[in-house]
């Protein structure tokens, strides 16, 4: 929105209350990991199946369309698409993307730190779980723990911004 205070702050986009990580996709970088993750099941001498779970960043999902458009920040969908079609001899876990877009107006990723939270790493089970051809636990079953005040990495990268302190996260596990 155009009242919400976006500042760039090294490696690290605040908009808001909120921090984000900027993605940047190197076509000289990814076939070097494309090729690692392809040699994996040789290497376990086809013992192993193999599965590719590529998550993307808070940036493309959490940030607020109008903002992301006007941010130099690569496209992680597009991304995504490149490696999961690149990968051989392994199963790529797709439709996780998706699965976080169409959840997020949840509680995903933290706001003051780089990881996604215990909500977000269920979606992407849900994806995963789907791929192998079985059910998710429901996330009904899990006991909810919750723990208020946490500031992450965000939070000291920037200097331990004052407007991500006014809004500590709440770390919610499923026990």
């Amino acid at each position: 929105p155009q009242n919400m205070n976006v500042q760039t702050l090294g490696a690290v986009l605040l908009a808001g209350n909120s921090a984000y990580e900027y993605y940047s996709f190197s076509s000289s970088l990814a076939p070097r990991f494309i090729n690692s993750v392809n040699n994996i099941k040789n290497a376990s001498g086809n013992k192993s199946n193999v599965y590719t779970l590529i998550i993307p960043t808070s940036i493309d999902i959490d940030l607020n369309d109008a903002v992301r458009k006007e941010v130099n920040s690569s496209d992680q969908k597009k991304a995504l698409e490149y490696f999961n079609s690149s990968f051989k001899n392994t199963t790529a876990v797709t439709g996780i993307y998706e699965n976080l877009r169409n959840h997020r107006t949840e509680y995903l990723y933290f706001r003051t730190d780089h990881h996604w939270t215990a909500l977000g790493a269920y979606y992407a089970y849900e994806q995963f779980i789907y791929t192998k051809g079985i059910n998710p636990v429901e996330l009904g079953k899990y006991k909810v723990l919750s723990f208020d005040g946490f500031l992450g990495s965000f939070y000291s990268s920037t200097e331990q911004s004052s407007e991500l302190a006014k809004t500590p996260d709440t770390v919610i596990a499923y026990e």
